[in-house]
């Protein structure tokens, strides 16, 4: 066995790339990079989300801005359809789904204490990257 492994190693040849990574999971201070991996990121999220709809018949609503602030949706059946029922707080739907006001309503508020916390966590951040490029540009 031990010869078969030494053979096998022997006649390897050095790959071009380095393949599928394990990344930690940071903010990519390289732009180029960060825009690459959003984009990449982006299409597989909104593969999963449609793939989710198919095999569960739920409908689902994603807005992903960019590192740019381009603004990407995905939406299913219809992400007008999506944003109009969650704003006007109607769970009603053409497919008969139904749920009472009691029902959605702890629902959403939870939904948007999340997306307040999310959205102050984003804000922080953002001040942090400022003064990281101050104090950058000062030790320059």
């Amino acid at each position: 066995m031990a010869s078969l492994n030494q053979t096998r190693s022997s006649n390897t040849t050095t790959k071009a790339t380095r393949g599928r990574q394990k990344i930690q999971i940071k903010k990519l201070e390289n732009e180029s990079s960060r825009q690459v991996t959003f984009s990449k990121r982006r299409n597989g999220l909104f593969k999963k989300a449609s793939e989710l709809c198919i095999l569960c018949g739920c409908n689902i609503g994603i807005i992903v801005f960019s590192p740019k602030g381009k603004p990407f949706c995905f939406g299913h059946p219809d992400i007008d359809m999506i944003l109009e029922r969650y704003l006007s707080k109607n769970p009603n739907h053409a497919d008969g789904f139904m749920m009472s006001g009691d029902d959605i309503a702890p629902c959403l508020e939870e939904f948007n204490e999340e997306s307040r916390e999310t959205l102050e966590k984003l804000e922080e951040e953002k001040r942090e990257a400022r003064r990281s490029k101050r104090k950058r540009k000062r030790e320059k």
